[in-house]
């Protein structure tokens, strides 16, 4: 709070300060008028004005102004020297012509001419004067400044008014009243300045000068940033009134932002323009583009193509030299300065506006199918680079790549120059006997009785060799196990190397005396027993490197398998060069690798490296390299170079190792190489740089090299989408003939590591998927580790970021493949792709044109075309224009970058066979239907509710947020997908990886979600009827108080009243007996029902006629209590039956524990006797402290005790809570036993069942429960959610609580309590000290005893849980009894509100609504009944076993239905005659669409009729047969594609799905039907799916994705399309036709659609032609969103919605 206090009192700022601190808010508001009274108004008048006063700064103050000018503002005093402010409505200062040398240019200048009875003071040229006029008077006055003397005086008027004499001069003005209020808003933002200069005596001109300050600053010459300022906006006006410059149309922000897609794009004529344009151009000099490499002959229309490409590339022709900007013009002031002018934005500038660089390259869209690869490779072939730039790619003169084989790992870096340079003594040379030798020598003097520990082993090792024990621990553990294994060493106890270790059987004395006796002579016969002992136990000695020696904490994984080790050395031996033995030489001197001495390939007497300290040094290295590492040995000249340099390298302070693949510098023998940049060394394989380009290539670090200059290249980069990646590379090997082109297939760094850049500018083309393109965006703007940008750390950084190579090169040439991909400028792929360098850009692309010609900018965005690529100047300049009917600017552009050629217009010269399109109209099952028919109903209510949402429907959908769209295109989606498959829909049935369903099981599906709304419609009658029979008892009731208040009722009302009554009780009664059979009623309605009706015939009222099965109501409610309270009854004698085992087992443990003092409790006395209490204390504290996590709120048992004292009193303690708890909890579920009497059941209601408010825990099961949780706590270890949390989460609001949970205890998280903690620890103490047996024996049944417990409290609370549920069922059956009453006068007001006590105003109001929700339950339940029925009759049709006949007899005339019936949607079955004549005879009125049904009178319409034929078609098309139960659309799907096998075998076809659901289904199908087939749903398998279909004869179909496979791919093998639904967006379509009828289709190729007859499909279908008749769709190529409107949308379920009914 230090810093918040003021430092120094608050002081008064002087005057002059308070004036430069001043401001004024109004200063642009100069067309708002103050409001002036009529005095003040009046006081305007120039000829009652005495003096002006002048005192309006600008707002930047008046220490910022021009010291040689006066105040600029105006005031008027009146004669009684009162100011009064006025409204003005002009007030522009004009100084004197200035002598400064500051830059200004002369814009022009305007005229202010006296009239005729005015005249000039004297020295008026070296004045000041203030233009000004009011709001009242459109005169202008020339009120002329007082004279300034000096500085001094001009800042004493500054503080005050001055004073100006005489009164204002009138003038006119060849400016308007407009531009000079725009002059003076201006000149007070300092852009221009104003000075005067008389000619005459009436004639004043007044010079405009630009200042500095007035330049624009841009980023660059398109920048659209400064475009809406209002300083360029006036600017504007001004220049067009000096220069008489045109002003283009200006596109205001909210025009801008509104702007829509235009109505009817037509995107033909677009095309046929640029056809057009291309035609009229003078053609010249044509090349041969057929070139010698190039397989295939160029067709004409490709030659054209090819030659307009290489025009665009400037083929044999000189670039243009550098013109003015397109947006800019040059002016030439009156004083001869060049200035630059935008006429857009009003933006002037001093320096030349360059145009920038000119386009190279286009957009290839040549329509599918007509070799647009074979373009592109004719362009590689045939324009390749001439003007490479070597420099990046040479070696500087002088310079050499630092290159080196390190011969040992520095450990660290020098901290400075003065300790490395300081001479220290020759360090005591260490020489060490092998590992095994050292291990048995250790085991062989120190074994003893018990054997010998790992530790005593290290510290003899350490002590008697001097052996770096702390840094070799890990080759000492694996020597071990090979002696172990060799059986020269044996464990005697334990388990790994916790145990101890004495010699074993394999031992001979004799073997290693000799070693043992050299060990401690001479180092030299040291050395020399070392190698011959090396060489006699070559095979049984593993070969340890300091590459595993890094940690020896992490070599746990191996320690599992004694043999691992001694296994590795035998393999990795086969694999390793024999190491060589390097000597240390003294510091300063450099290593020799000359003098390197051969050792033996296996041996550890040169073991790892050992630890220098500062008085010894290891005398033997060894030097391991890995496998692939030894295949390439190094060079003479790499030699050379690590011979002079490796000392100087290791060992110099700025040494840094930072290598991508992140291994530390200590490890391994890799070959390095340094940055000669940044001077980091890497590896010189992971950085891909190879040891011949030494002296030829410089090398740079990846960081380096992306920030330097892109590496100059003929290399084409080409980026295609990941399906046809593979395609590209056939194309080339196909068309191209071999070792002419050099093909790289980059996959990213992730892959590919860092690639060098001359590696890819050696290259001729360089294949990229979009994918990678996309990934590649992570890995550009990576800070280099020494730039400032970069990560300071505290240690050096392990991992290299490494950088995308892409960017560090200069492509000649870049092509998107399917380039509208990348439309949409904001995807990371198009991102990408703007941040390569590229010479030549190239969008290829069959449909360039997606969803409207917006899409065209995402391209010109790539091609870098200024100014066209700012999305500002886009719309203002090409497609603002387009939208208001003038689309010669956009197509005059387009045709400059665009070449298209059509298949209509090239088809003589491509020769491919026509293509035909056949349609399948399909008609659904009757299942079908019904499901259709449902899911419809369904989409429908939603899509409304939706579409309301939306006010305006003539909205296009594109125009739609992303998320609008989806939410009001899903029920179409639903609909779309279930004219696949029911299973399609998702969420209707079970994913499809369980398994795929069945016709039978569709109908299955059905009959069970039918009979479940069968169900439902019945409990709503039921509900209606019993709340409609309550309803009438109130009636009659109120009717007999009347009557005895002397106010009697016709006697009719009260018997008619209980009478309805009871025939409504009734009628709930005939309900549920009549749908017996089909349906199950709520028992609790039926008691409701029973128990009322029982009620009324007791009470004897009058006029209720009596009934056969009155004398049964009493049983027959007897029985549903009964039956209601028998499930109960079960669960609690089931969870008593459960419960009862585990006391039992309770019961005989605790008769084997003594009863006398705990065992616990004699363990720690013993403890405390044998002085080992602290050890016991902190056992018990880690037991409980590990793996543990205890509430921060409250303090853990280990905290609360210090020692045995403290543990002891907090055991008992804990112990007696646990007992007395657990005797609680016992007690009281056994008082709950019994059967719940009257009290408790009252207790329980007000409790918790039906609490008023809160629930109140006060019955018998609440306090049960909280027994429960108190000793769950102690019993277990857990967060108990206490009373509070569990109310707070009750949310309640006006009609009281939503949520009437009762707390309950938290299962689910049961853990091991402290206490048991504790008691483990203890015995586990007791163990280890080996305590007595007895304690021991009682410890292990303790701890059974626990876990008894637990079990118990399981169960126990289980039973509970059914005992409070059985007095839960009472009370339902309670409630079940009551009907609506209304609240008595004196009766309390229920709140929350109860739903049976009503107010006396209400009854009326709940009669209707229940006459209501009678009528719509009837009529719901009727109509389900009927679908229930149908659905019934349709099983009855599907059965096999009648041979397809139905045996039923027609009800109207008494015939046999047999094989062809007609079935309602009631359900009832007629014969197709009857039907017939219903239809033709009975369909009058207003029913003329429909029938009634001659059983149950309900109304079908005429095409809700389904009719069922059993009997197999005729139509030949049917023939074939399919096996398996499929949908309508699948089996039409699967007997096309057999059709065409049997037609012609061998042909092959491809099936395209929106869905993948939908192509699984199809290919399911497939399976069952033995036909092979192949299928794309991953890119992993991409390809060797699709050339399996391409190649294997076997297989003969392709199923695709359409999102995927219809763009780019080649599939001419095939001859067949199949599109299994109407595709919304014709772009896809038409890429998935193209697949197959493109360049080198030999055969005739055939469209297959289909579609369902009466459904959104049909709809679909007529709509897309309507729009491709009309030119707004196929050709406009609109995705779905931008094809329809919201009015279309609701047309496709409305008009459908007719058409069903």
């Amino acid at each position: 709070m230090s810093s918040r206090r003021k430092r120094a009192p608050p002081m008064k700022v002087d005057e002059e300060r308070q004036q430069q601190l001043r401001w004024n808010m109004h200063e642009d508001l100069r067309n708002e008028p103050l409001s002036l009274t009529e005095e003040e108004r009046a006081c305007w008048d120039a000829d009652s004005s005495d003096c002006i006063i002048i005192d309006d700064d600008p707002p930047e103050g008046a220490a910022h102004r021009d010291k040689k000018r006066c105040t600029e503002s105006v005031s008027i005093l009146n004669s009684t020297e009162k100011e009064t402010p006025l409204s003005v409505a002009l007030n522009v200062t004009i100084s004197p012509h200035p002598s400064d040398d500051s830059w200004k240019a002369f814009l022009g200048d305007f005229v202010l001419q006296l009239l005729p009875e005015e005249s000039l003071v004297e020295h008026f040229s070296e004045r000041t004067f203030t233009l000004m006029s009011s709001e009242s008077s459109s005169q202008l006055l020339i009120y002329v400044h007082s004279e300034c003397n000096n500085v001094e005086k001009e800042e004493n008027v500054l503080k005050g008014p001055a004073s100006i004499y005489g009164k204002g001069i009138r003038v006119e003005s060849s400016f308007s009243s407009d531009m000079l209020q725009d002059l003076a808003w201006l000149q007070k933002r300092r852009g221009i300045k104003l000075y005067q200069r008389p000619e005459g005596t009436h004639t004043i001109k007044v010079r405009i000068y630009l200042l500095e300050a007035g330049l624009t600053r841009l980023d660059f010459m398109s920048d659209a940033g400064s475009r809406m300022k209002k300083f360029n906006q006036l600017l504007k006006r001004v220049m067009g009134k000096l220069y008489s410059l045109s002003i283009p149309d200006v596109l205001e922000e909210d025009e801008e932002e509104s702007e829509s897609e235009p109505e009817g794009q037509d995107i033909d004529e677009l095309y046929q323009f640029v056809k057009r344009t291309h035609q009229q151009e003078a053609k010249s000099v044509q090349v041969d583009v057929q070139h010698p490499a190039l397989i295939p002959v160029l067709r004409p229309y490709q030659r054209e193509a090819v030659n307009w490409m290489l025009q665009q590339e400037q083929f044999r022709s000189t670039p243009a030299d550098n013109s003015l900007h397109f947006l800019w013009r040059e002016i030439v002031t009156p004083d001869g300065l060049n200035l630059y002018y935008n006429p857009y934005t009003g933006c002037i500038i001093r320096d030349f506006p360059h145009a920038g660089p000119q386009l190279l390259g286009g957009i290839l869209a040549d329509e599918m199918g007509l070799g647009k690869t074979v373009e592109v490779l004719a362009l590689i072939l045939t324009h390749t680079r001439q003007d490479v730039r070597q420099d990046a790619l040479t070696l500087p003169e002088g310079k050499v790549v630092n290159y080196f084989i390190p011969t040992h790992c520095p450990r660290g870096k020098v901290k400075s120059r003065e300790i490395q340079n300081t001479e220290c003594e020759p360090k005591e040379k260490v020489h060490c006997p092998p590992t095994r030798v050292m291990i048995l020598t250790a085991v062989k003097e120190m074994n003893g009785k018990k054997g010998v520990s790992i530790l005593s082993i290290y510290k003899y090792v350490s002590s008697t060799f001097r052996y770096d024990v702390q840094r070799n621990r890990s080759l000492l553990k694996r020597m071990l196990k090979c002696l172990i294994f060799e059986g020269l060493v044996k464990q005697i106890k334990g388990r790994g190397f916790s145990g101890t270790f004495t010699l074993g059987k394999n031992y001979k004395e004799d073997v290693f005396d000799k070693t043992k006796k050299q060990a401690v002579g001479s180092p030299q016969k040291i050395e020399k027993e070392l190698r011959k002992s090396v060489n006699k136990d070559t095979d049984s000695e593993y070969m340890p490197s300091d590459i595993y020696d890094d940690d020896n904490d992490n070599d746990d994984d191996d320690d599992d398998d004694p043999y691992y080790y001694y296994c590795k050395a035998r393999k990795s031996r086969k694999l390793k060069k024999k190491p060589v033995l390097l000597t240390k030489k003294e510091k300063g001197q450099p290593v020799n690798l000359d003098s390197q001495v051969e050792a033996p390939a296996a041996g550890d007497c040169a073991s790892a490296d050992a630890h220098v300290s500062e008085s010894t040094c290891v005398s033997e290295n060894r030097q391991i390299q890995d496998a692939e590492d030894c295949v390439e040995s190094p060079s003479p000249a790499a030699m050379e170079l690590a011979q002079s340099n490796t000392a100087s390298f290791c060992e110099t302070p700025d040494y840094r190792f930072e290598c991508i693949c992140g291994e530390f510098d200590q490890i391994g023998r890799k070959p390095r190489v340094q940055c000669l940049k940044c001077h980091l060394w890497q590896h010189a394989k992971c950085v891909n740089y190879e040891e011949k380009n030494l002296k030829v290539k410089p090398f740079y670090c990846p960081h380096c090299l992306v920030a330097m200059e892109p590496v100059s290249t003929r290399a084409t980069l080409i980026i295609s989408p990941s399906s046809i990646c593979h395609q590209w590379v056939d194309e080339i090997n196909r068309h191209v003939r071999s070792s002419s082109l050099r093909v790289l297939v980059y996959q990213g760094v992730k892959k590919d590591g860092f690639l060098q850049p001359h590696f890819l500018a050696e290259q001729d083309i360089v294949i990229i998927t979009y994918d990678v393109l996309r990934s590649e965006l992570n890995y550009v703007d990576i800070p280099h580790s020494n730039s400032e940008d970069g990560r300071r750390l505290r240690n050096q950084k392990r991992y290299m970021a490494i950088p995308s190579p892409l960017v560090a090169v200069e492509w000649w040439r870049i092509c998107l493949d399917e380039a509208q991909m990348v439309e949409c400028p904001t995807v990371k792929a198009a991102e990408m792709a703007q941040r390569l360098s590229g010479i030549n850009r190239w969008c290829v692309s069959g449909t360039p044109v997606q969803r409207g010609l917006e899409d065209l900018f995402g391209l010109v965005v790539f091609l870098g075309i200024e100014p066209y690529c700012v999305k500002h100047w886009w719309i203002r300049l090409l497609y603002h224009p387009y939208c208001k009917k003038n689309p010669q600017h956009l197509y005059s552009f387009i045709a400059k970058i665009m070449w298209r050629s059509a298949k209509k217009d090239v088809i003589d010269q491509i020769q491919i066979p026509p293509q035909t399109e056949e349609m399948h109209w399909l008609h659904f099952s009757p299942v079908e239907r019904h499901f259709y028919h449902r899911q419809h109903e369904v989409c429908c209510q939603d899509a409304v509710v939706k579409l309301r949402k939306i006010s305006d429907w003539a909205l296009k959908l594109s125009s739609l947020d992303r998320r609008t769209v989806s939410s009001i295109l899903y029920p179409l989606l639903r609909l779309r997908q279930a004219c696949c498959h029911p299973q399609a829909v998702r969420g209707e049935f079970l994913p499809l990886q369980k398994s795929t369903m069945t016709m039978e099981e569709l109908l299955t599906s059905l009959q069970k979600k039918c009979g479940t709304e069968c169900e439902e419609a019945h409990r709503q009658l039921v509900c209606a009827l019993n709340g409609l029979a309550g309803i009438h008892i109130i009636k009659g009731r109120r009717a007999q108080y009347r009557a005895a208040l002397a106010l009697p009722p016709p006697e009719c009302v009260i018997l008619s009243e209980y009478a309805l009554a009871a025939e409504l009780y009734r009628e709930v009664l005939r309900s549920s007996e009549e749908h017996k059979g089909k349906l199950k009623t709520d028992s609790l309605q039926r008691l409701h029902a029973t128990h009322n009706l029982m009620e009324l015939l007791v009470a004897k009222h009058p006029g209720i006629p009596p009934t056969l099965r009155d004398g049964r109501l009493e049983e027959e409610a007897k029985q549903l209590r009964e039956h209601y309270m028998s499930k109960c009854n079960t669960e609690v004698a089931e969870a008593q039956q459960a419960l009862q085992p585990v006391q039992q087992s309770i019961r005989e443990l605790q008769r084997k524990v003594h009863s006398g003092s705990p065992w616990w409790l004699n363990v720690v006395h013993r403890a405390m006797e044998y002085a080992v209490d602290e050890e016991l204390v902190q056992r018990v504290r880690n037991e409980i402290s590990s793996n543990y996590k205890h509430q921060t709120d409250k303090l853990s048992m280990s905290e609360k005790f210090r020692d045995c004292r403290g543990l002891q009193f907090l055991l008992t303690t804990q112990m007696e809570e646990l007992h007395k708890f657990q005797k609680l909890v016992r007690e009281a579920v056994k008082k709950l036993e019994k059967p719940p009497s009257r009290d408790v059941i009252e207790s329980a209601t007000v409790c918790h069942l039906r609490p008023a408010r809160l629930p109140l825990n006060c019955c018998v099961f609440c306090k049960a429960d909280e027994l429960f949780t108190e000793y769950e706590s102690k019993l277990f270890s857990n967060t108990v959610k206490g009373q509070t949390a569990i109310f707070e989460e009750m949310i309640e609001d006006e009609e009281g609580l939503v949520d009437d949970r009762v707390p309950t205890t938290t299962r689910g998280l049961w853990a091991v309590s402290e206490t048991e903690r504790s008691m483990k620890a203890i015995l586990s103490f007791a163990r280890s000290h080996r305590f007595d047996v007895e304690y021991i024996d009682e410890g292990s049944v303790s701890m059974d005893l626990f876990e008894a417990w637990k079990k118990e409290y399981k169960l126990l609370h289980e039973y509970w849980m059914t005992l409070r549920n059985r007095v839960s069922a009472v009370d339902e059956l309670a409630m079940a009894t009551e009907r609506l009453r209304v609240r008595h006068p004196k009766e309390p007001k229920p709140n929350p509100p109860v739903h049976h006590i009503i107010e006396p105003h209400e009854v009326e109001q709940n009669r209707i609504k229940l006459v209501n929700d009678k009528a719509v339950a009837t009529s719901q339940l009727q109509k389900k009944l009927g679908q229930l029925l149908y659905l019934t009759n349709l099983e009855k049709s599907q059965d096999k076993t009648s041979g397809g006949i139905n045996p039923e007899p027609c009800p109207i005339c008494a015939r046999q239905l047999g094989k062809q019936w007609a079935v309602l949607t009631c359900g009832h079955c007629f014969c197709n005659e009857c039907t017939s004549i219903i239809i033709e005879q009975y369909s009058v009125g207003s029913h003329r669409s429909s029938i009634k049904c001659a059983i149950c009178r309900q109304t079908t319409s005429h095409k809700e009729v389904s009719y069922v034929f059993t009997s197999e078609k005729a139509n030949q098309e049917d023939d074939i047969p399919v096996k398996g139960s499929h949908s309508t659309k699948v089996e039409a799907v699967v007997r096309t594609l057999m059709k065409i096998q049997l037609k012609d075998p061998g042909a092959k076809a491809l099936v395209f799905s929106t869905w993948q659901d939908v192509l699984d289904i199809i290919s399911k199908a497939l399976t069952d039907n033995n036909m092979g087939f192949t299928q794309i749903s991953r890119i992993k398998t991409f390809q060797e799916n699709l050339s399996a279909f391409k190649y294997d004869p076997q297989i003969n179909i392709l199923l695709l994705p359409l999102h995927t496979g219809s763009n780019g791919l080649t599939i001419i093998e095939a001859t067949h399309v199949l599109l299994v639904e109407p595709i919304l967006n014709p772009a896809h379509e038409l890429q998935a036709i193209g697949r197959v009828h493109r360049i080198g289709q030999t055969k005739p190729t055939i469209v297959h659609r289909f579609l369902i007859k009466a459904t959104i499909e049909e709809r679909m279908q007529a709509m897309l032609k309507t729009a491709e008749r009309s030119h707004t769709s196929s050709s406009g190529k609109h995705s779905e969103a931008s094809a329809l409107t919201v009015a279309d949308l609701a047309d496709l379920f409305t008009k459908e919605s007719e058409e069903l009914e």
